[in-house]
């Protein structure tokens, strides 16, 4: 493969962090700043795919191939894909990754999964979304390990809902755990991004001003320095 696209993967071990609302969000960043950008759906979940206001497609007939769309390619997901063998998420990933500048991965909340494992032999950076509460926590340090095993650069990403004292603790928490591995950009998931998924638009674009896009801009400038 020649010059192949270069691959930011996210991932939280954890259902419900904003993990593919970011996604999508930072998917569609790049797109507008003019870099061709692929978004490869590895959760059987389509939750991604549902997110950009894109129809889970049948895959009677094998894996969908790709669509378009809000500017950039979306290759879809559907609970077929957990079925797939590791040789063909590869292939399907290599055929983002040939078509693409940039390829923006959605990794499902299970960690041992086969996607994981294909997409971190071909990742330039992990980023690790961290909840900053209580429930959110627990599952940073089983994915920051994932990364450091495979040698993939990584980065925790905290987000918030709401700035509560115990949002904060958590943050200072995971800053003297990981230091410079968290990002400086941190993402507030408050009701601007907890609405986008249901109008099937990146925040960036439903809520260009609100603070989660102005972050989502800011961590978006962060990894593109790391990919």
């Amino acid at each position: 493969m020649n010059n192949p696209g270069r691959v930011v993967a996210l991932a939280s071990g954890k259902g419900g962090v904003g993990k593919s609302t970011l996604a999508l969000a930072l998917a569609d960043v790049w797109a507008a700043e003019g870099h061709r950008v692929a978004l490869v759906d590895f959760d059987a979940q389509a939750g991604v795919t549902r997110a950009a206001g894109a129809a889970v497609p049948s895959w009677d007939n094998g894996p969908p191939g790709p669509v378009d769309v809000h500017g950039l390619t979306l290759w879809p997901a559907g609970r077929a894909l957990a079925g797939l063998a590791p040789d063909a998420l590869a292939e399907r990933l290599a055929h983002a990754r040939a078509a693409a500048g940039l390829v923006v991965v959605d990794l499902s909340p299970a960690l041992t999964d086969a996607a994981h494992a294909v997409t971190l032999e071909a990742a330039d950076v992990l980023a690790v979304v961290a909840r900053c509460d209580a429930a959110g926590l627990p599952n940073v340090a089983e994915t920051v390990a994932l990364a450091n095993a495979a040698r993939v650069r990584c980065r925790v990403v905290p987000t918030f809902r709401g700035g509560t004292g115990l949002a904060r603790e958590a943050e200072a928490f995971l800053r003297g755990r990981y230091g410079d591995a968290v990002t400086a950009a941190t993402i507030p998931t408050d009701a601007k991004a907890a609405e986008a998924p249901g109008r099937g638009l990146p925040v960036t674009r439903s809520a260009r001003r609100a603070k989660v896009s102005e972050a989502v801009r800011e961590l978006a400038a962060e990894l593109l320095g790391d990919a």
